[in-house]
């Protein structure tokens, strides 16, 4: 299994949980490793998708005293992105979408160029 698909599935379990005792509800605290532990999430896997997810902004994060005390809500864009999981893959892919279509545009601005100038060869 490709590390990043099983990291990105990883997340998404995370995600979906989440949202799935919150109900969706931004405003209900959770416990970051209580989640991680539930889904057999060891230590450093909880940290890296608390991480992730929080620099994605699908979750909202509050550090407490103790290491093992991480408090996580779900944002609104976690919602989304549960609810709707093509818009997320969609967005997700965007960028790479987005440079095949600007280099699309650029070979037909340039096959336009030819033909109006007359060498396109046609």
């Amino acid at each position: 299994m490709n590390t990043t698909r099983g990291n990105n599935e990883k997340r998404f379990q995370f995600l979906n949980r989440l949202y799935e005792k919150t109900g969706g509800d931004e405003s209900e605290p959770f416990d970051l490793y209580g989640i991680g532990e539930e889904l057999g999430f060891d230590e450093d896997l909880i940290i890296g998708i608390g991480y992730y997810l929080q620099g994605a902004g699908l979750i909202n994060h509050s550090l407490g005293c103790g290491t093992h005390n991480k408090t996580i809500w779900i944002s609104h864009k976690g919602v989304l992105a549960v609810e709707n999981p093509k818009n997320t893959i969609i967005t997700k892919y965007l960028g790479s979408v987005g440079g095949i279509l600007k280099g699309t545009a650029i070979i037909v601005l340039a096959y336009i160029f030819l033909k109006i100038i007359g060498l396109s060869g046609d």
